[in-house]
């Protein structure tokens, strides 16, 4: 079996699992995902992070997720995965629990978010770049990175993409397909 092969396997299993769990929390009363991870969701109002809140960890939308197949889990999450993998491996060169262990937090957040330093505020989102940063969002931290990364960047320049952790696109038609928040930093 190859790292990709393995770490894709981790991240689907991974993702089954999760959503497996909050549907079963939820069915049994033991956990209100709702109000626990509203302040997670990116919007301009409380009122509105609720209301992702409630789309992502509403009973359908566990449902939904606990069941998909392996095959729509692994084409959902063909959105980061590939790049996600790469970034595992080269950051984690052989320690495999380390890649396993990120591919895990990746599916188990709200967000996934791709960071690159650009040459110039006017170069596109290259995924490319050999300083290409993936992440969950959001780090259960203070000030995590994509805070870092807009409000306190220290680069001049940077671009951020972030992506739902389920891969689903943001509007119903798909127009913004799995992608959203494109934020040249200077």
């Amino acid at each position: 079996m190859t790292d990709e092969q393995r770490l894709t396997n981790t991240a689907v299993k991974a993702f089954r699992k999760r959503w497996r769990k909050i549907v079963r929390d939820i069915e049994d009363g033991r956990k209100d995902y709702v109000s626990e991870f509203y302040p997670c969701f990116e919007a301009d109002t409380y009122a509105r992070q609720k209301i992702l809140a409630r789309r992502f960890y509403g009973i359908e939308h566990a449902r939904k997720m606990a069941t998909l197949s392996v095959e729509a889990i692994k084409e959902n999450l063909s959105c980061y995965l590939p790049k996600a993998i790469e970034y595992a491996i080269k950051n984690n060169v052989d320690e495999p629990k380390e890649q396993e262990a990120f591919m895990r937090k990746l599916v188990s957040c709200e967000y996934v978010i791709f960071r690159s330093s650009q040459g110039s505020p006017f170069d596109l989102f290259d995924e490319d770049a050999d300083d290409l940063w993936v992440a969950e969002y959001p780090a259960r931290v203070a000030y995590d990175d994509w805070y870092e990364s807009s409000v306190g960047a220290e680069k001049p320049c940077q671009t951020s993409i972030l992506m739902k952790s389920t891969g689903e696109p943001f509007t119903k038609n798909g127009y913004l397909q799995n992608v959203v928040g494109i934020h040249n930093q200077r």
